[in-house]
């Protein structure tokens, strides 16, 4: 099968990450958790299930459109936008971090504020449409989620 340049076959669905990030439990006055990831953005979760406060390496799943664009501030991940596609209402940016990471982000389109190639922006993540997931991806940590994969329930 082809893949595209971000590691996704045709008609598959997403790759899971391959890279942890980390979690460590926030002062006491603070409830929730803060995700140190491997692009030196920290993401707090105020979501993270009482159990799973502690610090351990997890998997974080955003799908593009949780991927928020910031043109400038000191906020977020670094990003470099490659290309965009206008599909709709929505018009799909192809980028890439500081780590070399492949990112896609999905926007609302609107006609007067295309991000052209070559822009770097700031990417911030949308925490509460996030997913945190255990190291081995099989257990969701947040709050409200009833884990089907976990064994024994």
């Amino acid at each position: 099968r082809k893949q595209d340049g971000y590691g996704n076959q045709e008609g598959s669905r997403k790759k899971k990450p391959d890279r942890f990030c980390s979690m460590c439990h926030r002062p006491e006055e603070v409830t929730g958790a803060l995700v140190d990831l491997p692009t030196g953005y920290t993401v707090p979760f105020d979501t993270v299930a009482p159990e799973h406060l502690s610090a351990q390496p997890v998997r974080l799943s955003a799908r593009p459109e949780e991927l928020l664009v910031q043109a400038g501030g000191d906020e977020g991940m670094t990003a470099v936008v490659d290309d965009c596609v206008f599909l709709g209402l929505n018009t799909h940016y192809f980028a890439h971090l500081t780590t070399g990471e492949k990112v896609e982000i999905i926007q609302e389109s609107t006609i007067d504020s295309v991000i052209p190639a070559g822009t770097q922006v700031r990417l911030r993540l949308n925490a509460e449409k996030a997913n945190l997931f255990s190291a081995d991806g099989q257990e969701n940590l947040l709050t409200g989620v009833e884990n089907d994969l976990v064994s024994g329930q």
